[in-house]
């Protein structure tokens, strides 16, 4: 494989971190690094390899060779329901590459799938052995600057890619241990936390599960917030699966979207969320999931607003994972962001599961969406 862009390295190190702010409060304690284990990354090289991904692909592959950030985007099969999503990033060659950075129990069938447009194309598909990692912020920023990295490091190297999804807070990927990258000596002084804590801070900053690829039961690129997590380019040509996201984008009915809730029981007090997540106490409630999964809501019966009858009082659906994070409940549900409960420019109102009233789910609104005011 060919190496991953770069600009040119320079003979010396400085801390990536920004200096401490007036409180004397040190950044360095407030970012932690995560080895994703569930990631894996793909090749994809030869002369022809653009013009073969740009076919494929939700984003534009003018964009990610230009773009000093991760690009993330998707893999729609021909009714426009989505296969893979992934990061891609250009890798510099004699010839065109790129590499694909997706969720690892999905890569023998993407693999296959990419396979299977090659055609008489002299594209080469390998997988890696290289590991990715995330560096991202635990706290909360004053300002969108304070959720990035010093930009003279990481200018020196380009193995380093701001995640912009979400509200801008998730952080930084990197190619291959950080330790090891010119510009990151002070990776080695971070804590190394567990995937389920950053799954934790990716759903709640960005109101996503760690992988949208199936056997993720919403797959649909709006209802997974694609384009806001600038997935999706609506100006680039034809590609497999275009047709129904580029209809849905003109007529502007994008009537559901997934966001993050907490759950509890109904005897229980509502209890707000952290301002930092308690590392080491996040772990994945598998038993929970699957007991709750596509569970239906409705509004708690003393929500008066609600005008939904019987047959169609189900205003979304729990739609995995659910995550334990101290003495909380996490998770994520396809809402119909349509109704009018969720129209009001305060906090949601909580929800009650249709066939389980032990079950209390408040709705975490997700304030850094797009025209959140007028939602479409």
């Amino acid at each position: 494989m060919g190496h991953l862009r770069s600009r040119p390295s320079w003979n010396f190190q400085r801390s990536f971190f920004k200096r401490p702010s007036s409180t004397g409060s040190s950044p360095r304690a407030e970012w932690c690094k995560t080895k994703l284990t569930n990631r894996a990354l793909i090749s994809l090289t030869g002369q022809n390899s653009k013009s073969f991904l740009q076919g494929l692909i939700t984003n534009d592959t003018d964009r990610i060779l230009s773009s000093p950030s991760a690009t993330f985007t998707a893999f729609l099969n021909p009714s426009g329901r989505i296969l893979f999503d992934c990061f891609v990033y250009p890798v510099a060659d004699s010839q065109p590459g790129f590499l694909i950075d997706h969720d690892a129990a999905a890569s023998g069938q993407l693999s296959s799938w990419l396979r299977r447009y090659i055609i008489k194309n002299p594209i080469k598909i390998i997988q890696e052995p290289h590991e990715i990692w995330a560096l991202w912020p635990n706290h909360i920023a004053e300002s969108p600057q304070q959720f990035e990295l010093d930009p003279f490091s990481t200018s020196l190297n380009r193995s380093l890619w701001r995640d912009l999804r979400g509200d801008g807070s998730l952080g930084y990927r990197t190619i291959g241990n950080p330790i090891s990258h010119l510009g990151l000596s002070d990776v080695a002084a971070l804590p190394e936390t567990s995937i389920s804590d950053y799954a934790t801070h990716v759903l709640l900053k960005a109101c996503l599960p760690q992988s949208l690829s199936s056997p993720y039961p919403i797959n649909l690129p709006f209802e997974t917030n694609l384009d806001y997590h600038r997935g999706v380019d609506f100006r680039k040509g034809c590609y497999i699966g275009q047709e129904l996201t580029a209809r849905t984008y003109h007529t502007g009915v994008i009537r559901k979207r997934l966001v993050p809730i907490i759950l509890r029981k109904a005897d229980e007090p509502h209890l707000d969320l952290p301002s930092k997540i308690p590392i080491s106490t996040t772990f994945y409630d598998e038993e929970l999931r699957l007991s709750l999964e596509a569970a239906e809501l409705e509004p708690n019966e003393c929500s008066s607003k609600s005008n939904l009858t019987n047959r169609t009082k189900s205003i979304g659906k729990i739609s995995g994972p659910i995550l334990r994070v101290g003495n909380q409940i996490l998770g994520l549900a396809s809402l119909r962001i349509d109704h009018e409960l969720f129209k009001t420019i305060n906090d949601w109102p909580s929800l009650t599961l249709i066939k389980n009233k032990n079950w209390k789910v408040q709705p975490i609104k997700p304030n850094w969406w797009p025209c959140f005011s007028n939602l479409p």
